[in-house]
């Protein structure tokens, strides 16, 4: 049977379909990378985890070679085991990098170094080192006095703070004392102070 074109009705043309903006596909295109990309929150866990395991990694091959020196330095094997014992690597970051300075206090002590310093003096003693340093740089009264109060209780004061001071902190940067130690003030600095002192 054959279809009567009349009983289709009246033909239209299709509708156009709609026009959309450049404006409009472009605000699409960025919305689907957005939707691509992880939240931001996700990356910087991400960041923060890959972080983390290298400081991790650091403190451990830091270890390593505190374990190495402190065995050289002639430390028992039974204190480095009972000091390394706390060492986690999958632990506190903070609490292993104190392990380490545990550790290199051990070594440096039975190297013959004094690392019982107390940080307000080494900080001050750092402080007149930095001032000598500097060009026309002076000791301030306080701090002549100061000195003199530590020589009039140890005469021995100046000539042992290049073998008296504190050990290294354990950051994992590298910045650090080839041995480990921060003498209090170093050799050249010590006669220096002892000249500027005498009567």
């Amino acid at each position: 049977m054959r279809l009567n074109p009349a009983a289709l009705g009246p033909l239209t043309a299709p509708a156009p379909a709609p026009e959309v903006s450049t404006r409009s596909r472009r605000t699409s295109r960025e919305a689907t990378a957005r939707e691509s990309r992880p939240p931001s929150s996700d990356r910087e866990a991400g960041d923060a985890r890959d972080s983390g395991a290298l400081q991790q990694a650091q403190a451990a091959s830091e270890l390593a070679i505190e374990i190495r020196l402190a065995r050289d330095a002639g430390v028992p094997d039974t204190e480095i085991f009972e000091v390394t014992a706390a060492f986690d690597p999958d632990g506190d970051l903070a609490a292993n990098r104190r392990v380490i300075e545990t550790l290199r206090k051990a070594r440096l002590t039975a190297l013959g170094y004094d690392v019982t310093m107390r940080g307000d003096e080494y900080g001050r003693l750092r402080a007149i080192a930095a001032l000598m340093d500097t060009p026309g740089g002076t000791l301030t009264d306080g701090d002549i006095q100061w000195l003199r109060d530590r020589l009039a209780a140890d005469p021995d004061y100046l000539d042992r703070l290049p073998r008296r001071g504190m050990a290294a902190p354990a950051t994992g940067d590298g910045d650090q004392p080839a041995n480990g130690f921060m003498p209090g003030l170093d050799a050249s600095q010590a006669e220096t102070v002892s000249t500027l002192l005498a009567p």
